[in-house]
């Protein structure tokens, strides 16, 4: 049930096609091993409700688990945790824990989402994903899902207004600039995403650098690369701190070698990004997007002020530009809290998200 004020909606030369840039992932995104240890399931082990979300790295609203740990969702609502061994080292139940906001995917349970170090590769197979980061696998993650999901958009649950292309036969690369708006006026415990995106035209995963307001509980603007598949699993790298008129570039690229979209956020103003490389999305028939999105949201002073993305580029992959128009969307139900909404397209290559702020 909707919550009052909640919004949902390629010898090999490995060339990241980004203006200027050639970066290259760890070999281990290259051979991963996917074979595993076998799981040791503690039947004894009380189930335990989580507040912080499962991370091999440390800090504020995680809940640290061992570098190389394996996470299990099985089919009775459980994630079990394991040792890199097969271990298991905590049962939590899904329903019963922390629910946080997502970008695009809406509020999932803590026990679904995952810090990972800024240029970690990312890589889905199946019910599999592995984060590999400087060769080494941190992370795997087991799902249990009986069919495949689509992510929530086009029934929104959380896209306010967006300007959106359903209809891009062949992306490789997708820049945005954007510069960080008026922080929300009120109190309130709203959170709020802007970016630019890429999701398969079948809804199976979204690739998008975003930028945060108050998701950490902090009331400020951070901003982070993420990365949701279908099984609705959020992967996120160690966000950075950005102010209130900063510029952010949000980058990406296609990396035809590896299959993979390199996701960069950056401030240009500090100079300083955060990145990860991510599968599952592919380059061809896919949407894109420009999207301002908001969890527990309930009137004007709970978002922020307009953001205009400008200089897009979108090219394919011999490097030409994409042609396309961008079209408009303003969620019905948004427009029953918020005033002033409107999507404001100059050209394919600016487009302003007005609010009443």
């Amino acid at each position: 049930m909707k919550e009052k004020g909640t919004f949902s909606g390629g010898i090999l030369l490995i060339v990241v096609i980004l203006m200027g840039s050639v970066i290259v992932p760890g070999v281990g995104a290259l051979s991963p091993q996917w074979a595993q240890p076998e799981l040791k399931i503690d039947e004894s082990s009380e189930p335990v409700i989580l507040n912080g979300e499962l991370s091999p790295a440390e800090g504020k609203n995680l809940y640290s688990i061992p570098v190389g740990a394996i996470i299990q969702h099985s089919s009775d609502g459980i994630t079990r945790v394991f040792t890199p061994e097969g271990t298991q080292i905590i049962s939590a139940i899904d329903a019963f824990s922390k629910k946080v906001p997502v970008p695009s995917a809406g509020l999932l349970p803590v026990t679904h989402v995952h810090r990972v170090p800024s240029g970690s590769d990312i890589i889905t197979q199946n019910n599999m994903t592995k984060v590999y980061k400087d060769e080494v696998c941190i992370l795997t993650v087991l799902g249990c899902w009986c069919t495949e999901k689509e992510l929530p958009y086009p029934s929104y649950e959380g896209w306010i207004e967006q300007a959106n292309n359903w209809s891009i036969d062949e992306i490789a690369q997708f820049i945005a600039y954007w510069d960080v708006p008026s922080s929300p006026s009120s109190q309130s415990d709203s959170v709020i995403f802007l970016f630019n995106a890429i999701e398969p035209s079948n809804g199976q995963g979204i690739v998008q650098p975003v930028l945060e307001w108050n998701r950490h509980a902090y009331r400020d603007w951070t901003g982070a690369a993420w990365f949701v598949p279908y099984q609705q699993e959020g992967y996120y790298s160690e966000p950075i701190d950005v102010d209130v008129g900063d510029t952010i570039k949000g980058t990406l690229g296609w990396n035809p070698g590896l299959s993979q979209w390199n996701i960069i956020f950056k401030n240009e103003d500090s100079g300083i990004s955060t990145m990860n490389w991510s599968g599952c999305v592919g380059y061809q028939n896919n949407a894109v997007f420009c999207t301002l999105e908001g969890y527990y949201v309930d009137g004007d002073s709970e978002v922020p002020g307009d953001t205009t993305f400008y200089d897009m580029r979108l090219k394919d992959l011999n490097l030409q530009n994409v042609e396309f128009n961008w079209e408009e969307d303003i969620d019905e139900v948004a427009e029953g809290y918020l005033s002033g909404l409107d999507v404001q397209i100059y050209s394919d290559s600016m487009v302003t998200l007005h609010t009443a702020n």
